[in-house]
């Protein structure tokens, strides 16, 4: 109302010394603008509706993190560049997940059974082995709530139709690189008082129909969970009634045992391992270690690392089309002796 006074009174004085009537339209123009964007109430409220057309002056807050759970010492991330995949596990500040390939994260993938080799007729959650800057898979769904990662994903083939893996002496059988195979995952941090550990479980959709000319017969063999390690993690224990040392594996060969695995560095400052909740299934189910550390794409997105090594958790079971399976896996991480200590926690309950 002030300015709306000082206008009326300025086309008195205007009209009183003849003043041309042009310029009083200007001085009116001019005030007016300045009561609108010049002046006003300094201490009202910025709203997103006053800001539409003045984005500068608009602070807005950041974007929550909706691809990632944490606690006090473990954080994970799930990234949509690999479909939904694990990108990212920090254990108190430490990068454990290498990206160098769409093979290397936390995932899990299914091998279907065939004559081609291990890899002829293999879903892959996070992609295949040609992807590049985006996955090949299909991530369905990704959502976070109470700290719980949820994600959904229809599994690409590992190998692309026509193509051959010579490490492995593998080709594939697939017709296309999308297959019907669906995983389904709900990942939290922390288990049964300790917080030390992440809790995946794992559904997986076995397809219905295969492709056309492809024949599968045998066992399927599920990829439960992946996980890989630095290279520089060279101590390897199997978990018994003691720990037993044993020797890095030798490349491109599987070293399968029932008792679960640690891979830890050569301090022994940082360890992980990974343990499979009993399901009471009567087929046969192992832990697993294959080595990358002396692949041919043995470079690594970790500083100061020149490979990975993979650990494992397999469930090897009779083919059944059109079957889905469920499963639980802890991963467990620590010094070494911290996991040591947790698995022996949950064996002696599970005795």
């Amino acid at each position: 109302l002030t300015f709306f006074y000082i206008n009326i009174l300025l086309i008195k004085i205007i009209y009183h010394y003849g003043v041309y009537i042009e310029m009083h339209y200007f001085i009116l123009f001019l005030i007016t603008s300045i009561s609108i964007f010049g002046c006003g109430d300094s201490n009202k409220e910025v709203t997103i509706e006053d800001s539409k057309n003045d984005q500068a002056i608009v602070e807005t807050e950041p974007e929550l993190e909706k691809d990632i759970i944490k606690n006090n010492i473990i954080e994970i991330k799930s990234c949509k560049k690999y479909a939904g995949a694990i990108c990212s596990l920090k254990y108190k500040g430490f990068e454990i997940v290498d990206n160098k390939d769409f093979g290397r994260q936390i995932q899990s993938a299914v091998n279907y059974p065939t004559n081609s080799g291990p890899e002829s007729y293999n879903p892959t959650e996070a992609g295949n082995i040609r992807d590049v800057n985006r996955s090949s898979s299909e991530l369905l769904n990704m959502s976070i709530k109470n700290n719980v990662l949820y994600t959904n994903n229809q599994m690409a083939y590992w190998l692309e139709p026509n193509q051959c893996n010579n490490g492995v002496v593998s080709c594939a059988v697939n017709k296309k690189e999308l297959s019907n195979t669906f995983v389904s995952k709900e990942i939290s941090i922390g288990y049964q008082g300790f917080n030390n550990v992440v809790h995946f479980k794992t559904l997986f959709d076995v397809e219905s129909n295969v492709d056309e000319g492809v024949r599968l017969d045998g066992r399927i063999q599920f990829q439960v969970l992946a996980t890989h390690t630095p290279s520089s993690w060279d101590k390897f224990y199997l978990f018994q009634e003691e720990l037993v040392p044993f020797q890095a594996p030798i490349k491109n060969k599987n070293y399968p045992y029932e008792s679960p695995i640690i891979s830890a560095s050569r301090d022994g400052s940082i360890a992980i391992a990974l343990l499979k909740i009993p399901n009471n299934s009567p087929t046969e189910y192992v832990f697993d270690l294959y080595s990358m550390k002396h692949a041919d794409r043995a470079a690594s997105s970790l500083p100061n690392e020149s490979g990975v090594t993979a650990l494992f958790d397999l469930y090897i079971t009779p083919l059944v089309l059109g079957s889905t399976h469920y499963f639980e896996t802890l991963l467990i991480l620590g010094t070494l002796e911290e996991v040591k200590g947790t698995i022996e926690h949950f064996y002696k309950e599970k005795d």
